[in-house]
């Protein structure tokens, strides 16, 4: 299989998409993400389902094997789905606090699990001198369970009495736990 056309539009714009989405990878791997990406499942989701419109289009424009065309649908279409219930399982809210002594905003990515008990789960980020690119903060997300009643998120995570101390800001969370977080 060859292009047929350096200049064929689909086959531009399926190339465009590939290089976003190895970008958007990379990215991920020095903990940083697009902004209108960096909320559980965004990304895979809505790259999954470009990537394979603009594999069609490409597909029909350079006369690709159907059989080929097929092994791709079939794969893309039951990716898409275990993105997609996965992604609609999870409700994630994106919450921002800005510092009152300094010029600094925390980003949080936060929700919770209920099953008797409650689960809240925390993620945090940076703004970084590109507007639409975060820093990740935390190695790892930030969970705690709570044997009450369910709360709000953010009172959970004591956002109330965040105390901002140089290059970081501590939580105090209703169970007690210290969650603090570096820049």
């Amino acid at each position: 299989m060859y292009l047929q056309s350096s200049k064929n539009p689909a086959a531009v714009l399926f190339v465009f998409v590939l290089a976003f989405g190895m970008l958007t990878y990379l990215l991920r791997i020095f903990v940083y993400y697009f902004s209108f990406f960096a909320y559980s499942g965004h990304t895979y989701l809505l790259l999954a389902v470009l990537t394979l419109l603009f594999f069609y289009l490409f597909a029909d424009t350079q006369k690709v094997n159907a059989i080929l065309v097929f092994a791709v649908s079939v794969v893309g279409v039951a990716g898409i789905i275990g993105l997609w219930l996965a992604y609609f399982s999870l409700h994630i809210s994106v919450d921002s606090i800005e510092s009152p002594i300094e010029h600094r905003t925390v980003v949080i990515e936060h929700r919770n699990d209920s099953w008797g008990e409650t689960y809240y789960h925390y993620n945090f980020y940076q703004l970084t001198l590109f507007p639409v690119v975060l820093k990740k903060l935390n190695d790892e997300k930030v969970s705690f369970w709570v044997h009450e009643d369910q709360m709000d998120d953010l009172e959970a995570s004591g956002i109330d009495e965040a105390e901002w101390r140089g290059n970081s800001v501590t939580f105090c969370t209703v169970t007690g736990e210290i969650i603090k977080v570096d820049f």
